[in-house]
């Protein structure tokens, strides 16, 4: 009887261990790793996805997070003219170490690092950047603020994978009166192209009067009076109803022009010929 007893206690502290083992086992899964406290000191190395068995005072694993995770905050930022800003911005990042994050942080690092610093990043740009600047140059303002974050948490075991700024809002009345502004700049730049267009127009009318004026002093440099006398018989030549009267030289006859500038000289009256 006794031994039955025994073998049946037993049992029961065997299913009460099992049991207490089973639920102070922890696991680590896919997208996370463990960080290893031995006697209330962190391990140096994070722990790959598995089942780990706490023990309590002696061994306690925490599972982190190492996946992609967000964080979505509003702004209200002053510009360098003092003119108050909204801005919507979501930071992608993740825990890169956490064993440096648990040891300098804890579990609250996005409230205690990153939003402080997010925060600080968006200020100190804005404050030397005016408005203008602002609502063309998001790009090169997110880039900026990047930096910034990226530097005031670097060697605290988290990376930022990327930050985006959407919903600008600008003070009332003032989007209008940069469109306006904007609106003018581009009038001025496509005055400014006109006229430049206007000045090559002129240039190339320009170059044709003088080309022109060049091939018209070529041509009258090489009017001779015995180039023009031959252009005269060869027009003649090319006439059939004209006959020349030969002289003793068997050459035609001409007279010339009454012209002081010794002008092209002109034929002497022919007869056509009787058929």
């Amino acid at each position: 009887m006794f031994r039955r007893s025994f073998v049946a206690l037993a049992k029961v502290i065997a299913a009460v261990i099992l049991i207490a083992s089973l639920s102070a086992c922890e696991i680590i899964r896919d997208g996370q790793r463990g960080v290893e406290t031995r006697f209330g000191k962190v391990a140096p190395k994070m722990l790959e996805p598995g089942t780990y068995l706490n023990v309590p005072l002696v061994r306690e694993v925490q599972p982190w997070d190492i996946k992609t995770m967000k964080l979505d905050r509003d702004f209200q930022i002053p510009s360098r003219e003092g003119l108050i800003v909204g801005l919507n911005v979501t930071l992608l990042y993740r825990v890169d170490d956490a064993v440096k994050v648990r040891i300098d942080t804890g579990l609250d690092y996005a409230s205690k690092v990153l939003e402080p610093t997010l925060n600080n990043s968006f200020r100190e740009t804005l404050a030397q950047a005016d408005i203008q600047d602002i609502i063309t140059n998001q790009k090169a303002l997110s880039e900026n603020v990047r930096s910034i974050l990226e530097q005031g948490i670097s060697g605290r075991g988290i990376t930022i994978e990327s930050l985006l700024v959407t919903n600008l809002t600008l003070p009332t009345g003032f989007k209008e009166s940069i469109e306006k502004k904007l609106q003018q700049q581009q009038k001025n730049i496509q005055k400014d192209f006109e006229i430049e267009q206007a000045k090559k127009d002129a240039q190339i009318e320009i170059e044709r009067s003088r080309g022109a004026a060049e091939s018209q002093t070529i041509i009258r440099s090489s009017l001779s009076p015995d180039y023009l006398h031959y252009l005269w018989i060869n027009t003649l030549n090319q006439n059939p109803n004209v006959i020349y009267v030969a002289t003793e030289a068997n050459m035609p006859m001409f007279r010339t022009t009454p012209d002081k500038d010794k002008a092209a000289p002109a034929a002497q009256s022919t007869q056509p010929a009787n058929k």
